[in-house]
């Protein structure tokens, strides 16, 4: 699956931050220096270039993951990755749902055209 930007839902029982991980040429894993700042139950955010602060983003072909800041528990990283492609017109979304001690992230879907539907 490819994408350029995601789409973060939190449809868990906490307030938590996200952020976009992966894993540079040299085999170092990076951060998104942008966030999707505070999701409380039933919010979402877009991130990646455009969307929020920070400059800080994958290479080409970067396999990518989320990981999770959940308020008064621990962080939780995705299991499923796809691949950073800018310019392919497709965002991916991410869904997190739980509870405050066991989150779960699924890669949900992938969305073609309007970002902000």
């Amino acid at each position: 699956m490819n994408g350029e930007n995601v789409r973060v839902v939190n449809s868990g029982g906490f307030v938590m931050k996200a952020a976009l991980r992966w894993t540079d040429q040299n085999g170092q894993t990076q951060e998104s220096s942008g966030d999707t700042g505070e999701l409380a139950l039933g919010q979402y955010a877009i991130l990646g270039p455009g969307h929020n602060g920070g400059d800080n983003w994958p290479q080409q072909g970067a396999s990518c993951w989320m990981v999770a800041y959940v308020r008064s528990g621990p962080t939780h990283e995705s299991g499923d990755n796809f691949t950073w492609m800018l310019g392919c017109g497709a965002q991916v979304v991410y869904g997190i749902s739980g509870s405050v001690f066991n989150p779960s992230w699924s890669l949900d879907d992938q969305v073609n055209g309007s970002w902000e539907t």
